[in-house]
């Protein structure tokens, strides 16, 4: 959870700073990333014979996918808020 939180919050704060220049994060890229990281980790934990390891690393980085998918989509949304009051003054 700890992951999570920390990765959304880095992500929302760097996503609304970054305004129009964002980069969107999708589901598929999320997912995409996922498989990429089970197959470093797979190779570290194997290679160093700690594939007990190997689920409690994919818990930690799907947290941290997610959490950076989630904060980009509220950074995102933020930065329109704030972008559309702005332009009805």
């Amino acid at each position: 959870m700890q992951a999570f939180k920390r990765a959304m919050g880095d992500s929302k704060a760097m996503t609304y700073a970054a305004g129009d220049q964002a980069h969107k994060y999708s589901l598929a890229s999320v997912l995409s990333g996922s498989v990429q990281d089970l197959l470093k980790d797979t190779q570290f934990f194997a290679k160093h014979g700690m594939l007990g390891g190997l689920p409690v690393a994919m818990c930690i980085r799907i947290a941290q996918r997610l959490g950076r998918w989630q904060g980009n989509r509220e950074g995102l949304r933020a930065f329109e808020s704030v972008k559309n009051l702005s332009s009805h003054n």
